[in-house]
């Protein structure tokens, strides 16, 4: 079960470089910063997730820039994002992957409408890769307390919806959704 801490100190362990669980509006998410290779590899670990599965990046609308992202997606991901949606798109910044897996030259981006995760987000100042806080291909739990990893988190249970982000795969010519 993880241990519940403040927007502080968990901003504090995601500076150094840990793995926290944060809430976002859909479900918990187990997340590190972007450029900390061991603590991504450590969430496949935990998870015990496929390698060649990318984990997704949670940014803010001011880091979009940060991904060399073409400006017709650009256009769409102002006009959706904060929400549920996951966008998958070109880019040729390597992140969310496994330290051993090849490059796909597409990542996923996600900025959750969650004012606690926008809060730490914005207080360390880096995108997070970030994945549900389950065990891969289990059910994701709504509750903090049933969170299977022993790691720290905020607690947020009454603004967790319990369903997963849409997926909208624009890294195509044309857009198609690949989880509603």
């Amino acid at each position: 079960m993880p241990k519940s801490k403040n927007i502080h100190e968990v901003s504090k362990l995601i500076e150094k470089g840990e793995a926290v669980i944060l809430p976002t509006e859909t479900v918990y998410g187990i997340g590190c910063r972007y450029d900390c290779q061991d603590s991504i590899d450590r969430i496949f670990y935990l998870k015990e997730r496929n390698i060649n599965k990318p984990i997704t990046l949670h940014i803010t609308k001011a880091m979009l820039s940060i991904f060399d992202i073409d400006k017709k997606i650009l256009e769409l991901a102002y006009r959706i994002f904060p929400g549920p949606f996951t966008l998958i798109v070109k880019s040729n910044k390597k992140a969310g992957f496994h330290s051993k897996s090849e490059y796909t030259g597409k990542i996923g981006i996600r900025i959750p409408e969650n004012k606690i995760f926008q809060n730490v987000i914005e207080k360390v100042g880096v995108p997070f890769c970030m994945s549900s806080a389950n065990i891969s291909n289990q059910e994701t739990p709504i509750l903090f307390e049933n969170i299977p990893f022993d790691i720290e988190g905020i607690n947020d249970d009454r603004n967790i919806r319990g369903s997963s982000s849409l997926i909208i795969d624009a890294s195509q010519e044309s857009a198609s959704c690949k989880r509603i």
